[in-house]
């Protein structure tokens, strides 16, 4: 079984992080122990469009904003706290939020961060990233991202896991049915072919893989369902889906389609220059799903 005792949701005061509050309010209620709310407070501004703001008048600027911030975390405190789930909040001071957080994740022992995404594109994402991606990337825990507002969160009680039967789709399928099953979600295993058809296929009229290999989808079936089924929990609600294209679009068009609560998808964890470059398809599911996302990786387990 899959412990999620402890949850962290860092807060910087925006309507991002907002959102992700009223999700780690919802989630630990159900499955944690505790609730960890932490705010970071940076001596230099992490905005490099902003160079005037990095750097405080002096030192006492500081010290208003840390007891501004400890009277913000008490606020949220008194008005979550409940007698079912204890609500912990901290600060730090630092010059990097992400380095931050993920230095309280781990003397803490943190088993799930729940943190709110801005989604920084074009070339400011491609020159700093964004806070909610370092950690995902940095974490040794799983993280979840929340972009947009949730109302009545569980309303439709669904999670959709992408497969791609690696060890890593295998661990975030677990962690989906341990919410499942707290939950009682029901679960939907979704799969993109991504083969490219040659060109010669068109001039008969042949535009899927699936009218080439009819028998496609029933192979396929078969071994997503013994996948799924090496997993446990058989009592819970599970369906497939299968796609043709490439992955994260297939995704993120089929979030569009259906409604979720939530993703659950496993990162393969891509560094260096490849990283930097490409990216993965973990990252760009981030950067656009409506849903909040719940990654996983392999050195969690």
């Amino acid at each position: 079984m899959i412990k999620l005792t402890k949850v962290l949701c860092p807060i910087d005061f925006s309507k991002y992080s907002e959102f992700a509050l009223k999700q780690a309010i919802n989630v630990a209620s159900n499955i944690a122990d505790e609730l960890h709310i932490f705010h970071a407070i940076l001596l230099y501004e992490d905005n490099f469009y902003k160079p005037d703001d990095r750097l405080p008048d002096n030192i006492i600027s500081i010290d208003l904003i840390e007891e501004i911030s400890h009277q913000k975390l008490e606020e949220l405190s008194s008005r979550h706290s409940t007698q079912k789930l204890k609500i912990i909040t901290a600060s730090s001071r630092g010059f990097s939020a992400a380095e931050e957080i993920l230095s309280y994740a781990e003397k803490n022992q943190i088993n799930l961060i729940i943190m709110g995404s801005h989604g920084r594109t074009a070339i400011a994402h491609f020159l700093l990233g964004s806070v909610a991606e370092r950690v995902v990337q940095m974490a040794k825990c799983p993280v979840m991202t929340v972009r947009k507002a949730i109302d009545n969160f569980p309303h439709y009680r669904k999670i959709l896991v992408p497969i791609d039967f690696s060890e890593y789709a295998k661990l975030a399928l677990k962690y989906a049915l341990e919410i499942a099953n707290s939950f009682n979600f029901k679960v939907t295993l979704f799969h993109s072919f991504e083969q490219q058809i040659h060109p010669a296929f068109y001039s008969v009229g042949k535009e899927s893989i699936f009218e080439i290999d009819r028998d496609l989808k029933d192979r396929a079936s078969k071994a997503i369902e013994e996948f799924r089924n090496e997993s446990g929990y058989p009592d819970i609600e599970t369906d497939y889906v299968f796609s043709e294209g490439v992955a994260y679009h297939e995704i993120i068009e089929h979030i569009k389609q259906e409604n979720y609560d939530l993703l659950v998808i496993g990162s393969h964890g891509l560094k260096g220059l490849e990283h930097f470059l490409i990216g993965s398809t973990t990252e760009k599911v981030i950067r656009q799903a409506e849903v909040p996302v719940l990654v996983v990786k392999k050195s969690n387990n």
